[in-house]
């Protein structure tokens, strides 16, 4: 057996024999196992541009229509694997990220690169978990059967910028507006924060709600501690 990857150009089959012809004999193909069926021998075209497939070779004498025992020649064309999907991922600053990839074909080997050609693999598995301190691309490529995908998949591992969450102080505030203010600003008890975060409630000895613009009413609560997370 002879094995080529989806997409090569096959040799002829000439290539397979070694030998010379008897006298009046000459090296003939076939697609069938008995020689002497004629009409399965192969044309010159046929042998120099073979398809996938099986083939005999053997010495052919025209004149006496005979014919040596056969050769198997067995062509078997292989498919490419192709990454099927990918997932990135990101970290906040500086970190290790955890990238992944499946191939379309079972038992594929996965291999990742840090360019689109050439170089060595990083590391050979399905998932792949680099140190980045800056964004940075990495690219993908299925093997199987000595066939490699035609191209690598680009999979991006991102550094976002780290988010601050500024500095907290703690507030005060009653549970009946007769003796003072029952609202704390959430937002105010912070300093130096990046903004577009959201606020949580941590710890709570009462139902509490977190209302518009980030303004909490004690009113009618239970007096205690109550924690938020930004």
């Amino acid at each position: 057996d002879t094995e080529f990857c989806e997409g090569e150009t096959l040799p002829s089959l000439v290539t397979f024999v070694s030998g010379t012809a008897p006298s009046g004999s000459t090296l003939t193909f076939s697609t069938n196992p008995n020689p002497l069926v004629t009409g399965d021998h192969l044309s010159g075209g046929e042998v120099s541009g073979p398809d996938p497939g099986t083939y005999y070779a053997f010495y052919y004498d025209t004149t006496n229509d005979c014919a040596s025992p056969t050769l198997e020649i067995e062509l078997i064309e292989n498919p490419n694997p192709l990454i099927s999907s990918t997932t990135g991922d990101a970290v906040c600053g500086p970190g290790q990220v955890t990238l992944s990839a499946t191939a379309n074909l079972s038992g594929a080997t996965i291999s990742w690169y840090s360019s689109a050609a050439g170089g060595t693999p990083l590391v050979q598995s399905g998932t792949f978990s680099p140190t980045v301190t800056a964004t940075t691309s990495y690219w993908v490529e299925a093997t199987l059967n000595g066939c490699t995908s035609a191209t690598r998949t680009e999979v991006v591992a991102t550094v976002q910028d780290p988010v601050s969450a500024g500095t907290a102080a703690n507030a005060q505030a009653c549970t009946d507006n007769e003796f003072g203010s029952t609202t704390v600003d959430l937002d105010a008890t912070l300093s130096g924060q990046d903004t577009g975060g959201s606020w949580t409630v941590v710890t709570a000895p009462d139902g509490v709600t977190i209302g518009p613009g980030n303004v909490v009413d004690f009113a009618g609560l239970d007096t205690g501690d109550y924690t938020f997370r930004y």
